[in-house]
């Protein structure tokens, strides 16, 4: 009888151990799907990017002229449709302009140098960028501040040769 008392502990032992084991699979299994779908999104969202930009752009080059006509507004309401598509979706554009560069963030398409402001200062936004949720989408492409690099000081192992006044340097004498 003991035997038996024993092996039905060790099967009902086995039983929750395995049904445990099957909770914690399909916990498991519903968040990769829901990391997949979540990427999903993501990424049908990154396409629509591109097209946000090009209304954007074209936005931006209408005239004075032709900004109250018809055709001009209705691209504008394509727009603001979209971006409020994309701001229910939880999609969020990054600040960038008058922040510090951040490298998560941030991708620097070009340097300029400006005595005005702080180094690593976003000076221009490029091309924005937007985050779903914490994730970064797409980086905002930007214009960053670099300081003036100071005037060039003589290294130490130039200071006393005058192998260049002598006709010595290699340039001169051609090789």
């Amino acid at each position: 009888m003991a035997q038996a008392e024993a092996r039905a502990k060790e099967y009902l032992d086995l039983l929750q151990r395995t049904q445990a084991d099957f909770r914690n699979y399909k916990k498991r299994m519903e968040q990769e799907r829901q990391g997949l779908r979540e990427q999903l999104r993501g990424e049908t969202i990154a396409r629509l990017l591109p097209v946000l930009d090009d209304l954007t752009r074209a936005l931006g080059e209408a005239s004075q002229e032709i900004a109250q006509h018809p055709w001009v507004r209705g691209v504008e309401m394509v727009q603001r449709k979209l971006l409020a598509l994309l701001e229910t979706e939880g999609v969020a554009r990054i600040e960038a302009q008058g922040r510090p560069f951040d490298p998560w963030e941030h991708e620097a398409v070009h340097y300029q140098e400006s005595a005005d402001h702080s180094e690593g200062l976003v000076l221009a936004v490029y091309r924005d960028g937007y985050k779903l949720g914490g994730r970064v989408l797409r980086p905002a492409q930007v214009i960053v501040a670099r300081h003036a690099p100071a005037a060039e000081a003589p290294s130490p192992s130039r200071v006393g040769d005058d192998s260049e006044l002598k006709g010595d340097a290699p340039e001169a004498r051609g090789g």
